[in-house]
């Protein structure tokens, strides 16, 4: 969308100042005036096709996302090169067990909100491509995958994607454009196998096998089971996790298009397989909030649920229960050790 050019007037000017102007006494000096060196472009960042621009797993070991899918159109014919740069500030209530921000009801703030975003921005750029021929972006939009001179962190919010546009004719003008983007949205899978629902109450199915319900175990065939699955955004294979014991988790993070209308940004889908038992989900997810309102000056920020001790904006869990069963409360078993976290592996974007 356009934007306004004197927000970026001095950083272009520094860098690209060879093409912008020349340095007397270490200030740069246009040789034009703004409006001649620097134009918008019309280019539009939509979701891929897979509704993410990226996945990361999270297991506290990772730092962030090392890789960007774009789609871009534009209804102009461009020429030359776009250089896509990341920019971000950091959130100083991030911890990597994601409980830095809320209380374990994820209603009740723990972090002062004056801390929550650093006043600098910080700006990754693209190395592999490190630019995008323009005469490849299409009026239908085109796919690009960029990987990154360093990971988007995890505590990045406001999250947004510049373009800078060098046309063929070094005389014109650079464009300029920005879009925005959503901060990282957590999800955690948990494997609830290792406990069973009977009538609302959850028994532990190690003690069931040891006490009087061992035949009733035997003859459900509700053992702990692990799980590998298969996690799909709008259809498309993201990621798989192998061998999720019962009573382990694994959680990633996406970055997808910030929630602007009623209909969640993309659909993820988890389909599996364990030991007499199929885990399947699939459900629309919306985009986690956690940035700064220009115009308000306020913090908006979507909250965070911990669900066996395990901290994420949608804890997703797993279990064995024949239907007309009631589930029973999960905020009664008992916590997952973090030693209990298994890897995801990526398969895109």
């Amino acid at each position: 969308f356009p934007v306004h050019l004197s927000d970026y007037a001095a950083y272009i000017q520094v860098i690209f100042r060879g093409k912008l102007g020349d340095e007397v006494d270490n200030i740069v000096v246009a040789r034009k005036p703004l409006n001649e060196l620097i134009t918008t472009i019309d280019i539009t960042t939509e979701t891929p096709n897979s509704g993410i621009y990226a996945l990361a797993n999270h297991s506290g070991q990772e730092t962030g996302f090392n890789n960007l899918k774009l789609k871009l159109s534009s209804t102009e014919a461009l020429g030359g090169i776009i250089a896509p740069v990341v920019s971000h500030h950091i959130n100083y209530c991030y911890t990597n067990d994601l409980k830095g921000e809320f209380n374990v009801g994820g209603q009740d703030r723990l972090c002062a909100a004056s801390t929550y975003r650093s006043n600098e921005s910080f700006s990754i750029a693209a190395t592999q491509p490190s630019s995008i021929l323009a005469n490849s972006i299409t009026t239908t939009g085109t796919e690009h995958t960029l990987n990154l001179s360093t990971p988007i962190p995890f505590n990045a919010t406001d999250l947004k994607v510049e373009y800078y546009h060098f046309p063929d004719d070094p005389t014109a003008p650079i464009g300029i454009g920005v879009s925005d983007i959503s901060e990282p949205t957590y999800t955690a899978v948990i494997n609830n196998t290792d406990y069973y629902s009977i009538s609302g109450v959850y028994y532990s199915i190690e003690e069931m096998l040891a006490g009087d319900m061992e035949a009733y175990v035997h003859d459900k065939k509700i053992y702990p089971t692990a799980i590998d699955l298969t996690i799909k955004t709008n259809g498309i294979p993201a990621a798989t996790i192998g061998g999720l014991p019962a009573g382990g988790y694994a959680r990633f993070a996406v970055l997808t298009s910030p929630n602007e209308s009623t209909t969640a940004p993309f659909t993820l889908e988890m389909v599996g397989t364990g030991t007499n038992f199929t885990p399947r989900f699939a459900s629309g997810i919306n985009a986690a909030i956690a940035q700064l309102d220009s115009t308000t000056n306020t913090i908006s920020y979507s909250f965070l649920p911990t669900l066996r001790g395990i901290t994420a904006h949608y804890p997703i869990y797993f279990e064995q229960t024949r239907l007309g069963i009631v589930y029973g409360d999960v905020s009664t078993l008992p916590v997952i050790a973090p030693a209990n976290q298994t890897v995801i592996t990526q398969v895109q974007p």
